[in-house]
């Protein structure tokens, strides 16, 4: 059964402006409840700051994000029962992303890049930048004698053909569809609970994701890979920023 997908929202109006205000919410279709909501008597749409991708529940996401904050500062909340909140875009993002890390899910944060206006965009556009000048940037994984290779590109992470990945087929982890649809394509090749090979290219959105798929475990895609000196990704993109 294809799990059912919903996402807690951040959204910011041009009518706050002065403000450090942020609607935070939960929707099954984000868009939908952004024009259902650009209806109101605010002079401007609202915007989509970001979203972070869950699965759908009836305990609805947002309002145990809306108790974590309250409980922390309850002056944050401007109306009760509202979903409102006194803080910028950014904090608002690094509340979802600490949950996403937390969860092991940062793939499915999502950051509407145009709308970032503090440092830590800066640093990123920079990285990005000389990672698009540089686009064949290698990261390892290393299984004994065998290894994983991604090339970094413009969101964008290469699994190499030829790459080793450890085969996991335990049924009814969704996170390993694409390794066990490769395994039925020959794309992979070897058997459960052992290191097989890929071999042609494979394309992911995000470290984690191709981390997922040659571990055959949720990894952190940042801690994961690493250059061939042993350097992080994470700290290497740091590196890149400054």
């Amino acid at each position: 059964m294809t799990e059912k997908i919903a996402y807690i929202y951040i959204m910011t109006n041009k009518s706050f402006s002065g403000h450090d205000w942020v609607k935070i919410g939960y929707a099954k279709d984000v868009e939908k409840r952004r024009k259902q909501l650009s209806t109101t008597s605010l002079p401007y749409p609202y915007e989509v700051f970001a979203t972070y991708e869950i699965p759908e529940s009836e305990h609805l996401g947002d309002k145990v994000l809306h108790k974590l904050i309250t409980n922390l500062n309850p002056s944050l909340r401007l109306t009760e029962n509202r979903e409102f909140f006194e803080m910028t875009p950014q904090q608002a993002y690094e509340l979802l992303k600490n949950l996403a890390i937390i969860h092991d899910r940062e793939d499915k944060l999502v950051l509407n890049g145009s709308m970032i206006s503090d440092k830590k965009a800066s640093k990123k556009t920079a990285a990005n930048k000389k990672i698009e000048e540089k686009p064949e940037e290698s990261f390892y994984h290393y299984f004994g004698d065998e290894k994983a290779e991604v090339t970094l590109a413009i969101d964008t992470f290469t699994l190499k053909a030829g790459s080793a990945v450890r085969i996991n087929l335990k049924p009814n982890n969704p996170e390993l569809a694409r390794q066990q649809k490769d395994l039925e394509d020959g794309i992979l090749v070897g058997n459960d609970n052992e290191i097989g090979h890929v071999n042609k290219d494979r394309v992911f959105s995000s470290s984690s994701s191709a981390a997922k798929y040659v571990a055959g475990s949720s990894q952190s895609g940042m801690i994961y890979w690493k250059t061939r000196d042993g350097v992080l990704l994470k700290d290497y993109l740091e590196s890149k920023s400054e």
